[in-house]
C-alpha cells in the first residue's frame, strides 16, 4: 500500500524534539547511566565500544566498525533527520548504541538498530532505549519501526516485546516472506508501508 504524498509531507514536517536529553536513568541493578544523542566528541568512546564487542557480535554488524574511518564518519556527519543515534554511557564509557534510521526521510517505516554491551544485555537498559526511540518515531509521524538486533539474546527480544514489538510478516519483492520484530503505532488507520523491498502482509 502506497502512502500519499500529502501524508509523507506532513510526516516530514514533524519536529524532532530532543529536549529530554541528556537524561539520567537508573537500572534495576541500581546503576545510574546517561542516555543522550551521539555527539562528534564521542568518536574515541564509540571506537572503544565497538572494539570491545565480542567477535560474534561484530561479525553481525552492518559495517566494519573496527575501522576508525567508519566511526569517524558517523561522529562527524551526524544527520538527525535520516539517522538518529542514541547512546548510553556509564561515566564516559559507551555501553549501548542504538539508531533510528529513516531512509529516505519520507519513509513512513523506520528501522532501529541496537547494540548493547554483553554486561548490560540482561538489564532493563535495552527496554529503556527502545521505548525512547519508539516514542520519538511515533512523534515524528512514523507508522511503524522495524527492529534489528545484533545478538540473538532472548533478553533483548523480551525487552522489545515489553515495549510493544511483535513478529510481523512481510513479503519481499521476490514473493518470499520474512518475519521481523516491529511495532506499529496507535495513530494508524491502515497497514503501514514498509521499507523498499518489503511489504506488510
Amino acid at each position: 500500500m502506497v502512502t500519499s504524498p500529502e501524508r509523507r509531507t506532513a510526516s516530514a514536517r514533524r519536529i524532532l524534539d530532543l529536549s529530554a536529553y541528556p537524561k539520567r536513568v537508573v537500572l534495576d541493578s541500581g546503576e545510574s547511566l546517561t542516555i543522550r544523542p551521539l555527539q562528534p566528541a564521542d568518536r574515541f568512546e564509540l571506537e572503544q565500544f565497538f572494539v570491545g564487542l565480542p567477535n560474534h557480535m561484530r561479525l553481525r554488524l552492518h559495517h566494519a566498525v573496527t575501522d576508525p574511518a567508519i566511526v569517524a564518519g558517523w561522529t562527524s556527519e551526524i544527520d538527525l533527520i535520516h539517522s538518529l543515534p542514541l547512546i548510553a554511557l556509564a561515566g564516559r564509557r559507551i555501553v549501548a548504541d542504538t539508531v533510528l534510521l529513516r531512509e529516505p526521510a519520507s519513509n513512513p517505516v523506520g528501522e532501529i538498530r541496537m547494540t548493547v554491551a554483553e554486561r548490560y544485555e540482561r538489564t532493563d537498559l535495552a527496554e529503556m532505549m527502545l521505548r525512547d526511540l519508539a516514542k520519538i518515531g511515533e512523534k515524528l509521524g512514523l507508522d511503524a519501526v522495524i527492529l534489528t538486533l545484533i545478538t540473538d539474546g532472548d533478553s533483548l527480544v523480551e525487552a522489545a516485546r515489553r515495549v510493544g514489538f511483535r513478529e510481523i510478516r512481510f513479503r519481499r519483492d521476490d514473493g518470499t516472506y520474512i518475519s521481523l520484530l516491529a511495532i506499529t503505532f496507535s495513530h494508524l488507520h491502515r497497514e503501514p508501508e514498509s521499507r523498499p523491498g518489503l511489504q506488510l502482509v
